[in-house]
C-alpha cells in the first residue's frame, strides 16, 4: 500500500489508475523493489516503524500481564 501511495503521490508519473490490474500490480512490486522507494522508508518511514513495534510490545505486554 506505501508503494502505492508513494508512486501515485511522486512528482513524475510512475502508475495511472488507467492500467490493467495485473499491469498496475506488477509495477506496484518493482516500484516496492527500487532503489528510490527504500531509501524512502528508510528516511521517511523506519522512525514510525520502530516506535510502533515498542509500542505493540507494551501493549502485548500490558494485556498478558492483566490476564495474570
Amino acid at each position: 500500500m506505501m508503494s502505492e501511495i508513494y508512486a501515485l503521490d511522486s512528482s513524475n508519473t510512475i502508475i495511472s489508475v488507467n492500467e490493467e490490474a495485473s499491469e498496475y500490480q506488477n509495477k506496484l512490486k518493482e516500484i516496492s523493489k527500487s532503489k528510490a522507494y527504500k531509501e524512502f522508508v528508510k528516511e521517511k518511514l523506519m522512525a514510525a516503524e520502530l516506535a510502533t513495534s515498542l509500542l505493540d510490545n507494551l501493549y502485548t505486554g500490558a494485556i498478558f500481564m492483566g490476564l495474570l
